[in-house]
C-alpha cells in the first residue's frame, strides 16, 4: 500500500507483535495512547508480550502528522470525532 496524506502513523513490528496482536487492534491502541506519542511503541510490546508472545517483540510507531494536537475518538474502529489544538 502507499502511503498517503491521510495516512496518520507507520507501525513498524517483528512478527512477535503481529502474531499476537490484529492489524486493528494495534491501531486502536495507537489512536488509544496518541496523546503520549513516545509511549505507542511501548504499549503495543507490552500488550504482545501480555498476549503470550514467544518471540521477540521490536515495535516502532513513526507519526506521519503531527500527534500531540490531535485528540480523536474512535468507535468501531472509525473516527467519531476530532479536536484540533489550534495553540
Amino acid at each position: 500500500k502507499e502511503i498517503t496524506n491521510e495516512d496518520e502513523f507507520l507501525i513498524l513490528a517483528s512478527d512477535g507483535l503481529w502474531e499476537r496482536v490484529p492489524n486493528q487492534a494495534a491501531v486502536g491502541l495507537v489512536h488509544d495512547t496518541v496523546k503520549q506519542p513516545n509511549m505507542c511503541s511501548q504499549r503495543l510490546a507490552f500488550e504482545a508480550i501480555t498476549a503470550g508472545s514467544g518471540d521477540n517483540v521490536t515495535v516502532a510507531v513513526m507519526f506521519l502528522q503531527p500527534a500531540d494536537t490531535i485528540e480523536k475518538v474512535y468507535a468501531l474502529g472509525r473516527e467519531k470525532y476530532a479536536y484540533t489544538d489550534t495553540a
